[in-house]
């Protein structure tokens, strides 16, 4: 991965490289599955469990390098695409935003796995900047589209 600008916050998976200026920043990490030992050698950190969410609550959300909340997410579900495939739901993110950065206008928000990018409505939506990456040019062109940009 290129990146070579800063951020505020880590809101991503850990499916791809974490850029090494963002090591050590406060992240919101989705993992699917049991990866939480991967997650925290991935980003340098203890992860604190956030909530659980999506059908049959097969992913978890943590939080490294800030002060831990528990949320009650699992009545959330992934907006599916495709059977057993699914984004993030608008809601998810909105809620994790506005919870971990509560009054923080014009934070920078890095999504290394954008996907179609999620995180980066939520972020407009609380007037944060963000800088959404993905390896595959299909969810790049779907994250345009998605965010009208």
């Amino acid at each position: 991965m290129n990146y070579t600008g800063d951020a505020d916050l880590v809101f991503t998976h850990v499916y791809g490289p974490l850029p090494q200026q963002l090591i050590g920043k406060p992240a919101i990490i989705n993992v699917f599955g049991n990866k939480k030992a991967r997650a925290e050698e991935w980003c340098g950190a203890d992860l604190h469990e956030v909530s659980k969410w999506a059908k049959g609550l097969t992913n978890t959300v943590y939080v490294a390098n800030m002060p831990p909340a528990k949320l009650d997410l699992t009545h959330l579900i992934e907006d599916e695409f495709a059977p057993g495939r699914g984004w993030f739901p608008l809601e998810l993110a909105d809620v994790l935003l506005k919870t971990f950065l509560r009054g923080a206008d014009e934070a920078t928000v890095f999504d290394g796995f954008m996907g179609r990018a999620t995180t980066g409505a939520a972020a407009r939506k609380w007037r944060m900047n963000y800088v959404g990456i993905d390896r595959d040019p299909a969810r790049v062109a779907i994250a345009r589209e998605y965010l009208n940009v």
